[in-house]
This record gives structure tokens, C-alpha cells and sequence, in this order.
């Protein structure tokens, strides 16, 4: 069997709604066994969100009954519960089962092995209400349609330097982007930092929507003797490290940095 196409129906859920998945299987031999669908749905740190286990055809195409070369579409209605974590990209595994064996084996279209779990899809866990930020701010990253419009900071436990940041985007971003937040003495030297993609890589750049506020902590690290003054913040691209510009009130901010005081 083969999955030829997979689509969801909607770009993104919210928690307490419901992903409609689509997927177009293809019988490639005759198959004497019944297989059970699983099909997931992943959400933040690729974890389990919802799991369904199916026939398809809900029961009324079982796979022994398929016909070599026969085509047919599938759609699967998978709920996302009330407590889901957001913002988090969310990721749909299919796979078939074997009652006695476990999972089939799943092949890429090269016919090589793939190990984990086959990914055939993807939607998102969308933001929802963001409270304000402890400190406003509005630096505008116009070239993507993004605004950093406030931050909030603190230490942690650890002793790290705790920087949540929050995120207004204006129009849809298609770059894979990395968040840099820079610890730096009174002097503007660099202490440590705490570069990474947003929300852990759970929502990366290319995923965001117009319409998003995207709540974003980064940590850095911090030497036991060390006093931050301020914190560099910015985005940048990782292939190349190219930052993206950044500008206060119609301003280019130089070196592409929006400098924040640590205490105020």
C-alpha cells in the first residue's frame, strides 16, 4: 500500500476543535490480513495529541479486500482536546498495524527505510490569548512582517537569565528564522547567550501566521559571578547568518539588535 497525497483540511486547530485529515492510499498488491490505521497527531516536543486507531473506510474497505492498482480517499476527523499546549506545530503519523507483528515498515519514495515515525502531514496548534507583556516595546522586523512589541525578564532558579518574548505577526512568515537573545555586561560585551528557534522549535518561523502572538522563552545561561546589563535580541537566518533588520519608530536600529535593559 502507498500514500500517494495527504492534506488537512485546516491550517490550523485550536484547542477543543477538530483536524480533518484526507489521505489517498493506493493498493500496490493484494494483502490477505486486515491492517488497523493508527493514525497521530503531534504536537509540542512531538508528542502524542490525539490517537485513533481505524479501518479504512471506517470499517467498509478493509485491506484484504483491496485491489492491486486501486485508488481511494480517506478522510479521518481527529479532535484536539481542550488542554492541548500551544503554539506547536502538529505533526499527522499514519502507519498500519499488524495485530501480531506491530507496525508495517514504512519505505520513503527513494524505497529507503524510514525510521521513527512516518510524518504524512501537518497543521497547527494556533496561539491562543496572550497576556501583555511586562514591558512594551514595538521593534518593527518590517522585511517579514514580524514585531517584537515586548519582553518580560528574569532569573531562574538555575541562576539563568529567563527572556520571554512576545511576538506580533502581521503577515505570514515562510523563512525558517533563529531568535537570538544576548546577555551583555555594562561594558556591551557578550556574557552568554541563548540563541535557538522560537518556542523551543515547537513553532518555528515558517509556520507563523498572520494574526499570531507568539509567546517565545529563552534561556541563558549565566556565570556565577557575571551581572547582565542589557539583552541583544534579534532574528537572524541560520544557513548564513544573516540578521533581519530591525527597526524604533522609522529608525534602523544598528547591527540589526534591539537592546533591552535587564533591570528597569
Amino acid at each position: 500500500m502507498n500514500v500517494l497525497a495527504a492534506s488537512v483540511e485546516e491550517a490550523s486547530v485550536a484547542p477543543g476543535e477538530k483536524a480533518h485529515v484526507t489521505l489517498y492510499w493506493e493498493a500496490l498488491a493484494a494483502m490477505d490480513a486486515d491492517y488497523t490505521l493508527d493514525l497521530q497527531l503531534l504536537g509540542q516536543d512531538v508528542q502524542p495529541v490525539t490517537i485513533i486507531s481505524t479501518f479504512p473506510g471506517g470499517g467498509t474497505w478493509p485491506t484484504s479486500e483491496w485491489e492491486p492498482g486501486t485508488v481511494a480517499r480517506d478522510t479521518y476527523v481527529l479532535p484536539v482536546g481542550d488542554t492541548v499546549a500551544t503554539p506547536a506545530v502538529a505533526w499527522v503519523v499514519a502507519r498500519f498495524l499488524d495485530g501480531e507483528q506491530g507496525a508495517l515498515p514504512v519505505y520513503d519514495a527513494a524505497g529507503e527505510l524510514v525510521e521513527g515515525l512516518p510524518i504524512v502531514g501537518w497543521t497547527r496548534f494556533r496561539p491562543g490569548e496572550a497576556p501583555p507583556p511586562a514591558r512594551p516595546l514595538d521593534a518593527d522586523f518590517a522585511a517579514i512582517g514580524v514585531r517584537l512589541v515586548g519582553y518580560d525578564v528574569a532569573y531562574l532558579n538555575d541562576g539563568a537569565l529567563g527572556v520571554t518574548l512576545h511576538w506580533s505577526v502581521e503577515q505570514d512568515v515562510s523563512e525558517d528564522l533563529t531568535v537570538f537573545v544576548h546577555a551583555l555586561n555594562e561594558n556591551g560585551v557578550l556574557i552568554e547567550q541563548g540563541d535557538g528557534p522560537p518556542v523551543g522549535g515547537n513553532y518555528p518561523t515558517w509556520a507563523w501566521l498572520a494574526g499570531d502572538v507568539v509567546i517565545d522563552q529563552h534561556r541563558v545561561p549565566l556565570p556565577d559571578d557575571a551581572i547582565p546589563y542589557e539583552v541583544a535580541i534579534g532574528l537572524y537566518r541560520l544557513s548564513d547568518g544573516t540578521r533581519i533588520p530591525v527597526s524604533v519608530d522609522g529608525e534602523l536600529l544598528e547591527g540589526d539588535v534591539v537592546r533591552v535593559l535587564v533591570e528597569e
